[in-house]
C-alpha cells in the first residue's frame, strides 16, 4: 500500500498534465477489468522505478554536497583539524557511519564538478573514486553507461583489469601470488539443463557445475557468490569478492608424486570432493631418479606430513591435464584448530618455499 501511495504522489505531482491526459486518452473505450489491472500494474512499476532512480540521484547529490561542506569547513578556519577527526565527531552527532562521511569528502574532491546527468549510483562512484587517473575514470564511466553495468559487475571487471593473469608467470617471490577465498564461486549460464528455467549454474571448478541452491538476492552470470551452510542446507549470498578469489579450495594431500606434483582430494564445496593431480605453478623441480628431484620429493613429503590439510588456488590445466596451483599450508609448526581460511590468508606459500631452499627453479610453463 505504501508503494501505491508513493506512486500516486509521484504521479500527481511530477507527471506533466499533458502527458497524463495523453496516456489516459489512449485507453480503449471498451476497456476490460483485466486490461485496466494490467495497465495499472505497469504504471505502478514504472512509477516505483522512477522513484528509485530519483532517490538514487538525490543520494549521490546529497553525499557530494556533504563532502563539499565538510571540505569547505576544513579549508576555512579549521586547517589544523583532519578530515578523519571531524568525520569522527560528525558521525556521533549525525548517527552516520564515519567511513561514509570520509567517502563523501573524497567524492567531492575526486569530482570537484559533478555531472548530474550521469546515470551512476553511489556504489558506482565509491568504486570509481579508487581510480587516481582521471582518464581511466572517464573510460570506466563510459563503459558503465554503455554496458548498463550494475555496480557489482563493474567492481568485478575493475578488479580483473587491475590483476595480470599470473597462471603463466614464474614464481620468484611471495608477491607473485593472489590469495583467494574459500567457498566463493562464479555463476555461469548454460543451455543443457532442462529443469533449470534460468539456465544458471554454480561453477565449482574442475568442470563441476551444480544447480544453484536457495539464494539471498538475485543471481546471474554477472555476479560472484559465497556459499553458506546451515546444518545440512546450503544457500548462496552475493559477494563483493572478485573472480580472482574463486577456485580456492581446501585439499587433503594423498601423496607426493614428485618435487612439484601432488595427488590430492579437493573439497570444492556443497559436499563435493574431487581427486586430482596438481602441478605447482611457476616452478620446476628435478626429475624423479635424479639427486635433486629425489631431494625435492622428500622435502615435500616431510613438509606436508604434519599438515591436516592444505589450501590450493587453482588456475588452468597444463599440457598433461594437471591443474596448475599455488599451495598454502601451515608451515613448520602447525597450529591446532587453525581455520582453512586463515591458512589461505596467511599460510606459507609452498611454491616459493621450494624456491627458497634451492629445490626448484622459477619456470614459465
Amino acid at each position: 500500500m505504501s508503494c501505491i501511495v508513493g506512486w500516486l504522489f509521484y504521479l500527481c505531482y511530477n507527471e506533466p498534465m499533458s502527458k497524463r491526459a495523453k496516456r489516459m486518452s489512449t485507453l480503449p473505450a471498451n476497456l476490460s477489468y483485466d486490461c485496466l489491472l494490467g495497465d495499472l500494474r505497469k504504471q505502478i512499476e514504472e512509477g516505483i522505478e522512477n522513484i528509485r532512480r530519483y532517490a538514487e540521484r538525490q543520494k549521490v547529490l546529497t553525499y557530494w554536497n556533504i563532502g563539499r561542506s565538510i571540505s569547505g569547513f576544513l579549508s576555512i578556519d579549521h586547517r589544523g583539524t583532519s578530515a578523519t577527526q571531524i568525520c569522527e565527531r560528525l558521525s556521533d552527532d549525525l548517527a552516520i557511519n564515519e567511513r561514509t562521511l570520509l567517502q563523501c569528502v573524497q567524492f567531492s574532491r575526486v569530482y570537484p564538478k559533478l555531472n548530474r546527468a550521469l546515470p551512476l549510483t553511489w556504489s558506482h562512484y565509491r568504486y570509481l573514486m579508487t581510480l587516481e587517473n582521471l582518464l581511466e575514470r572517464k573510460r570506466w564511466e563510459e563503459r558503465i553507461i554503455k554496458g548498463n553495468l550494475p555496480a557489482l559487475e563493474f567492481l568485478n571487471r575493475l578488479r580483473e583489469s587491475q590483476h595480470k593473469n599470473i597462471s603463466d608467470v614464474p614464481v620468484t617471490k611471495e608477491k607473485d601470488i593472489l590469495r583467494g577465498s574459500l567457498y566463493t564461486y562464479r555463476i555461469i549460464k548454460v543451455d543443457y539443463v532442462q529443469d533449470n528455467p534460468y539456465g544458471f549454474m554454480v561453477d565449482c571448478g574442475f568442470e563441476i557445475h551444480i544447480v544453484p541452491p536457495l539464494a539471498k538476492g538475485k543471481i546471474d552470470n554477472t555476479v560472484i557468490v559465497e556459499s553458506r551452510k546451515d546444518n545440512d542446507t546450503y544457500s548462496l549470498v552475493l559477494s563483493r569478492k572478485s573472480k580472482e578469489d574463486i577456485f580456492t579450495y581446501k585439499a587433503l594431500v594423498e601423496r607426493v608424486i614428485d618435487g612439484d606434483t601432488l595427488l590430492a582430494n579437493i573439497d570444492v564445496g556443497f559436499g563435493i570432493w574431487k581427486r586430482e593431480r596438481l602441478r605447482l605453478r611457476g616452478i620446476d623441480a628435478g626429475e624423479i631418479g635424479t639427486a635433486q628431484g629425489n631431494l625435492a620429493k622428500r622435502f615435500l613429503e616431510k613438509e606436508l606430513s604434519a599438515c591436516s590439510f592444505v589450501i590450493v588456488k587453482t588456475y588452468k590445466n597444463d599440457k598433461y591435464d594437471r591443474y596448475l596451483v599455488d599451495v598454502f599450508y601451515e608451515g613448520e609448526t602447525p597450529e591446532k584448530g587453525v581455520s582453512p581460511q586463515a591458512v589461505a590468508d596467511s599460510g606459507a606459500f609452498l611454491n616459493a618455499v621450494l624456491l627458497s631452499h634451492g629445490l626448484a627453479k622459477a619456470w614459465q610453463g
